[in-house]
C-alpha cells in the first residue's frame, strides 16, 4: 500500500509541476480542482483506515433479525471516491492542456 501512496503522490506532484510550467497553477479552476483532489484523497485514506481497523467483513441484521456476514459498506464507497478522484486528476490535466501555455523547452520540465 505504501507503493501506491508514493505513486499517487508522485502523480500529483507531476501534475502540479506541469501546472507551474504551463502557468496555470494559480488559475481558479485548476486550484479548486487541486483542492478537491486533496480532499478526496484524504477522505479515501480515512475510509481505508476505518475498513482496516473494523475489518473487511461485518455482521448485519436483516428484517428477520438474522445475522449475516457481508462486506464492509465503505468498500463500495472507496471505489466510488477513487473513480471520482481519477476524474478530478483528468480535469486538472485538461485544464493544463486547454488553458496553459506550453513551455518553450520541453527538457526544462523537472519534477523533484
Amino acid at each position: 500500500m505504501a507503493v501506491k501512496r508514493i505513486a499517487l503522490a508522485k502523480d500529483y506532484k507531476t501534475i502540479m509541476a506541469l501546472a507551474q510550467q504551463y502557468g496555470v497553477a494559480d488559475n481558479v479552476l485548476f486550484a479548486s480542482a487541486a483542492e478537491r483532489y486533496v480532499q478526496q484523497m484524504d477522505l479515501i485514506r480515512e475510509m481505508r483506515a476505518k475498513v482496516l481497523s473494523e475489518g473487511l467483513m461485518m455482521e448485519s441484521l436483516n428484517t428477520n433479525r438474522d445475522a449475516k456476514r457481508e462486506a464492509h459498506p465503505l468498500i463500495a464507497q472507496i471505489s466510488k471516491y477513487q473513480d471520482t478522484s481519477n476524474k478530478t486528476l483528468g480535469q486538472m490535466v485538461d485544464i493544463i492542456i486547454r488553458l496553459g501555455q506550453k513551455p518553450e523547452k520541453v527538457e526544462d520540465f523537472v519534477v523533484d
